[in-house]
């Protein structure tokens, strides 16, 4: 069973990787997280846990879209 706990130990080994260049924390909690890996300094995967309801959600930006949009380019998976 996927769980927040799980997400961020992946979220290590894809650092180790050198997958992505590193890992921001929006949001901690017991059963809620938050956080982008930055593949490169503009572009980032955003990963949300709940495991109350059991859910996972992704969505992939580009920061420099974002930066020259008033509404942020995130395109959900």
């Amino acid at each position: 069973m996927v769980n927040c706990s799980l997400l961020f130990k992946e979220a290590e080994v894809i650092l180790k990787k050198k997958i992505a260049d590193r890992l921001v924390v929006l949001e901690r909690g017991i059963r809620v997280c938050k956080f982008r890996l930055y593949i490169r300094e503009d572009l980032f995967v955003q990963v949300y846990r709940n495991d109350i309801y059991n859910t996972t959600d992704m969505a992939s930006a580009s920061a420099t879209c974002c930066s020259r949009s008033s509404t942020c380019c995130f395109s959900g998976w």
